[in-house]
């Protein structure tokens, strides 16, 4: 049941980021910015950082506990890999599709 309320979340999450329903602090950031920045030890940890927040605050929302999660060093390659693939996406979008796959991965 928290699985399945956490992928609600995430997927309510993605598909409202255009509508503005809720107030969202950062994430905003254009994953094509995101991947030229990736050598810069500042503009990364500020984007790590708020990715892992927001990835734990989801987790802590929907009181989910990942079974053999991934650790936040392969968290942070998923979501590189996801805004090389798609520049245009942001990173709010870039960290709940990436947190969204993590969630489906898990066993039932």
């Amino acid at each position: 049941m928290k699985k399945l309320l956490g992928i609600t979340i995430v997927a309510i999450c993605v598909a409202s980021t255009s509508a503005s329903a809720w107030t969202r602090y950062g994430g905003g950031w254009s994953c094509g910015m995101v991947t030229e920045s990736k050598n810069n030890v500042a503009y990364e940890t500020q984007f790590q950082a708020w990715s892992m927040g927001f990835i734990s605050a989801v987790n802590d929302m929907t009181q989910t506990t990942l079974q053999d999660a991934p650790d936040q060093y392969g968290v942070w390659q998923a979501i590189l890999l996801h805004c090389q693939n798609n520049p245009l996406d942001d990173l709010y979008t870039a960290t709940a599709s990436v947190l969204g796959e993590i969630i489906r991965k898990q066993p039932r």
